[in-house]
């Protein structure tokens, strides 16, 4: 029997409930994502690398998952100290009892936007210049017009302003909340969508802004959640996370050396987030330093903005 090294908030929430069927939901090359019953949001069989995410069941090395031979389908079952999974070459049993549980991340009162908030802004430009990221923080905060390219980019882009304005910017109007979340919904490239990766980290940043933030932020995650049908299953689940302010560790480290104002730790915060999928992770960061600029008074990666703060 192979033990669990490691469980997240999410996880560890779940697994404390006794015994329960599971499924074999989807296999990675270095994560077999779990669904457990009654359990609203997957759990990820993963690598060390991940242990600081609260979904995640943690292996004690990156191939681990890879290894044990599950399949899409295969069926089983949690109790106190064990999962049992039934695949196609015997059964697969995972020891629960040595688990360190990692607590759930909180995150801090709202960053300034001083220098450390700009080193993660050109970090993060550049690397999604690097890798052709669809949503750039530039183009969201900008009011330039966009030029020609990617119409997928562009529609992006374009919808992600609009939630901006309706949230807060300038001609802003709460009532186009919901219909602007949703056009984000499931909206763009990759495993978990551009747009949905985008929300989740503006609805992080909301939650730090305080009491003036509190009435758009829960309209902002009532949308999500009447929205979560029009994604994928494994998107829908990292939303829900979001939703339940179960954070991913490096998010809640760059929220802490923003608000420290360090830049070093910032950058280095950030990078750990980079290394999230191939856009995932800059997809969240977008979405949370856009939420951190909303509204502020003063040039934020070449525009300026009003309201509250």
């Amino acid at each position: 029997m192979r033990e669990i090294l490691s469980l997240g908030a999410a996880a560890s929430a779940a697994l404390q409930r006794g015994r329960r069927r599971l499924r074999v939901h989807s296999v990675f090359p270095s994560t077999v994502n779990l669904a457990i019953e009654g359990l609203p949001c997957l759990l990820a069989l993963t690598g060390p690398r991940w242990a600081d995410f609260p979904h995640s069941l943690t292996l004690e090395d990156e191939e681990g998952p890879a290894r044990l031979g599950l399949a899409p389908g295969d069926v089983g079952e949690t109790s106190g100290d064990m999962i049992s999974i039934v695949t196609a070459r015997g059964r697969v049993e995972l020891g629960l009892s040595r688990a360190r549980q990692v607590p759930a991340r909180k995150l801090g009162p709202a960053a300034s936007l001083g220098a450390a908030f700009e080193a993660c802004a050109a970090r993060l430009a550049e690397f999604q210049a690097d890798i052709g990221a669809d949503l750039r923080l530039e183009a969201v905060l900008s009011t330039a017009e966009l030029p020609g390219g990617d119409a997928l980019a562009e529609a992006l882009v374009a919808r992600a302003r609009l939630l901006l304005e309706a949230l807060g910017g300038e001609g802003g109007d709460a009532e186009s909340l919901p219909s602007a979340v949703h056009s984000l919904i499931g909206a763009g490239r990759g495993l978990t969508p551009s747009g949905d990766d985008f929300l989740s980290g503006l609805l992080a940043a909301l939650g730090t802004r305080g009491r003036a933030w509190t009435a758009p932020a829960a309209i902002l995650g009532g949308a999500i959640e009447a929205g979560l049908g029009r994604t994928n299953e494994i998107s829908a689940s990292f939303l829900r996370l979001a939703l339940a302010a179960l954070w991913p560790g490096p998010l809640a480290d760059l929220a802490a050396a923003l608000a420290a104002e360090d830049p070093g730790a910032a950058r280095a915060s950030l990078e750990g987030l980079l290394a999230f999928g191939l856009s995932s992770g800059a997809d969240l960061a977008t979405g949370f330093l856009a939420g951190l600029a909303l509204g502020r008074p003063r040039e934020v990666v070449g525009i300026s903005g009003s309201g509250r703060s």
